[in-house]
């Protein structure tokens, strides 16, 4: 079984066309990366339509799980552990690859230490796969942005932009530094300033991804702070800085006129039409303002405010944090406008874009509407390049050397920045239906206070936490394994699950999740149960013995189990009748256990037999409705 961090580059060209290592260049690439990361949900947004893949998946059926475009072919050209959590690419003079790395998102590495890498990756024997990867940079926080300038390379790094050079050849940088710096940290690691981008008038232009700023430049000192409310534009050999239009979330691109276009999560092509110091001019012009929104948008009543998204079609199972963004574009990102040369002619000045929430790669026909632009889909029900497994994350898209379209694909479960869970959760406490925060559990254990804006909301909505494996695959894809690896089948991980599960509850407990929340349930689903009376005596007697290896625990543990956990009762382990009577008969379990069943699945629990003897008759109106009621309240019974 792979780990969860794996990572591809693939190349997508015209079908039947050269492969790029016989012509001389680089191969172009698609990267795709395996992480673990954490998700609280509300509600399964199912959009795609057909079988979706289970991931992670190996490069092999990655490739299988596409769906493309007629006449086009992906290619691999790298994988693990090349690389790792790509978000950028750039090419130097020589056609070497330059990957920003963002390891550490979204919130940082161990300990919140800088975990970001700009790796350098090299094909040295031509075969058209890359094999030699040095670290140009490393100890950042979350790089996300590149451009190769005078034998270096500007990184976007928020607060600052950095210039990067390597001035003995060993591929490492040895100078750095700050051409810029200012930028703010203080919101969501996904809304920084990023895509440096030469124009044709000699500016670098940066994308804001929304966040403002003070900005400062230590060429220029004496200039006073720049109060940053949209993108900017300097020049990296004098430090000169100033605003210019527009207020790109995710990424920018030029066409080959020089007109710049933006993106937004919703919208996937802005054109901004023209500077507006030349309306400003005149005071007297009631000015429609310089941002045209291009696609063709759909009304979405669940948006705050009105507005709309642009339609897409993925053929994924995926979820979303918001029934907002259901069947529309959540993440766009990476616009750019291709005049590549190795897609077909009829690809020439499209739009590209990447959801990552939708699992694909989206483009536009870019058509003359007056001034400016109307942005058309190609084809009903289509996409560019589509994938039927969930774990497909692009986030980047780039013309390589050799004319072919690069994707960089951050590959994991889970895509969504954690700060945006808690508004969700809020917003949909009292909704009918809604009974529960799902927490799929994956490489944090439940006592990391990274969970903490989670339960802080669910805590204020009244809702429990319902912690779930995600199937016995998911358990160990993305979470905690056993002690010594992840088992090789589904056989050995269903029958070892319950380890994970022990391991997290006492993890939540030892590291005081219950002081800091002390509203807060968890409902631990089909990690079993049989394991508690014994695990429980023995957390209680090492407290005792020495309490500093818990010291924010207050009160014996098992305390904190029995008030703030319950337990399904699927997998039910078959003991013995006298075994399964002490067991039932341990001192406060009655009151934890909600009856459970995925019948007819052939692992399942099946409720007669469950029912007919295995729970004692005095423990049934209590595992069978009483304790849910108290756990999830009426609620639960009006959704049923």
């Amino acid at each position: 079984m792979k780990s969860p961090e794996a990572f591809r580059i693939f190349s997508v060209t015209a079908r039947g066309g050269q492969p790029m290592h016989r012509r001389g260049a680089t191969q172009a690439c698609r990267q795709f990366l395996w992480a673990a990361m954490l998700f609280g949900f509300l509600l399964w947004q199912s959009h795609g339509q057909g079988a979706s893949f289970d991931g992670p998946l190996t490069p092999e059926q990655v490739l299988a799980a596409f769906e493309l475009e007629p006449g086009l072919r992906v290619e691999l050209v790298a994988a693990e552990p090349l690389t790792a959590s790509p978000c950028a690419l750039a090419w130097d003079d020589r056609g070497r690859l330059y990957v920003a790395e963002n390891r550490g998102y979204p919130t940082g590495g161990p300990a919140g230490e800088p975990a970001g890498v700009i790796a350098l990756l090299e094909d040295t024997d031509g075969d058209g796969r890359f094999d030699k990867r040095t670290e140009f940079a490393r100890g950042l926080t979350f790089p996300n942005g590149l451009m190769p300038w005078r034998d270096g390379l500007i990184v976007t790094c928020a607060p600052d932009v950095f210039y990067f050079q390597d001035t003995d050849g060993d591929g490492q940088a040895d100078v750095k530094r700050v051409l810029l710096t200012g930028f703010a940290t203080n919101q969501s690691t996904q809304l920084r300033v990023k895509k440096p981008m030469l124009a044709p008038d000699g500016w670098v232009y940066l994308a804001s991804g929304l966040s403002g700023g003070r900005i400062t430049s230590p060429q220029r000192q004496a200039d006073p702070p720049l109060e940053l409310k949209g993108d900017v534009r300097f020049h990296p050999d004098t430090g000169e800085y100033e605003h210019t239009d527009g207020k790109s979330q995710f990424g920018q691109s030029f066409d080959d006129f020089g007109r710049r276009f933006g993106v937004f999560n919703r919208i996937q092509v802005q054109h901004f039409v023209l500077p507006s110091r030349y309306l400003e001019r005149n005071p007297h012009l009631a000015s429609p303002g310089v941002l045209q929104n291009c696609p063709e948008l759909v009304d979405n009543p669940f948006l705050r405010g009105g507005g709309g998204a642009a339609r897409l079609y993925p053929i994924s199972a995926n979820i979303t944090t918001a029934d907002s963004h259901a069947g529309t574009f959540s993440a766009a990102c990476a616009i750019h406008l291709y005049r590549g040369g190795a897609l077909p002619v009829e690809y020439d000045g499209h739009a590209f874009s990447c959801d990552p929430t939708g699992n694909l790669v989206h483009h536009d026909r870019l058509e003359p509407a007056g001034a400016t632009f109307a942005a058309r889909r190609v084809g009903e029900n289509l996409e560019f390049l589509r994938s039927r497994d969930d774990w497909f994350r692009p986030v980047f898209l780039a013309t390589g050397p050799d004319g072919a379209l690069y994707v960089a694909d951050m590959y994991r479960k889970v895509i969504e920045h954690p700060e945006y869970l808690p508004a969700e959760i809020r917003r949909h406490a009292g909704t009918p239906g809604v009974i529960a925060v799902q927490l799929l559990l994956m490489d944090r254990m439940l006592g990391d206070t990274w969970y903490d804006p989670i339960y802080a909301a669910a805590c204020e909505a009244g809702l429990p936490i319902a912690v779930h494996q995600s199937g016995s695959e998911g358990c160990f894809t993305y979470s905690q394994g056993p002690a010594g690896g992840i088992p090789r089948s589904y056989g050995e991980r269903h029958s070892v699950l319950t380890q994970v599960g022990a391991a997290n509850v006492v993890d939540a407990v030892a590291n005081g999740t219950f002081e800091r929340f002390p509203g807060l349930n968890i409902v631990m689903v089909e990690w079993g149960f049989s394991w508690l009376p014994a695990v429980s005596s023995r957390l209680d007697l090492f407290w005792q013995q020495d309490p500093s290896q818990a010291p924010r625990v207050k009160r014996m543990p098992s305390e904190y189990i029995a008030r703030h956990f319950t337990f399904t009762t699927q997998p039910l382990d078959e003991v013995g009748r006298v075994h399964r009577g002490s067991l039932f008969a341990a001192t406060g379990l009655k009151d934890i256990l909600l009856f459970s069943s995925d019948y007819p699945h052939y692992d399942t629990d099946s409720p007669r037999f469950v029912l007919s003897g295995q729970i004692p008759a005095e423990f049934k109106a209590a595992v069978c409705y009483e304790n849910a009621l108290r756990v999830f309240g009426t609620a639960a019974l009006r959704a049923a």
